[in-house]
């Protein structure tokens, strides 16, 4: 004899419920991605205006910095700052100036200041913990 299994009534709407089950859960991890996507796009444009912001002030720090600098070399070029510095640190002379040089005279003995010796007050274990945690 042989033996017949039973067949197992299909159930038209379960196999249908599985598919709708199965695009719903693909649905929803592909949203996740989406939404993540999206959350790392907004946290990096917030990082990026941060970074913006610094720039520009760098920037505008920076173009004061030059101005100043194209200011400076404007003064430092001009005839009455080179005679200044000639007549001055550069120790020139135009024709017809005398040159007066300061000399010391030769007993003259330099005088040096002598270098006070700190004070050193021995504190007590006690005073130096007083004095960690509520200052001197």
């Amino acid at each position: 004899m042989s033996e017949q299994k039973p067949e197992a009534k299909k159930q038209p709407g379960k196999e249908r419920q599985i598919l709708v089950m199965a695009v719903l859960f693909v649905g929803l991890v592909i949203l996740v991605l989406l939404v993540n996507t999206f959350n790392n796009r907004l946290a990096n444009d917030r990082r990026l205006s941060r970074e913006m912001l610094l720039v520009e002030k760098r920037l505008d720090d920076q173009l004061g910095t030059k101005a100043a600098l194209i200011a400076a070399i404007d003064k430092a070029g001009s005839d009455r700052a080179v005679e200044a510095w000639a007549r001055g640190p550069g120790k020139m002379k135009q024709p017809g100036d005398m040159q007066v040089v300061l000399v010391a005279p030769e007993d003259a003995v330099p005088v040096t200041t002598p270098m006070p010796t700190p004070i050193v007050v021995e504190k007590s274990n006690r005073e130096k913990w007083l004095d960690l945690f509520f200052g001197p």
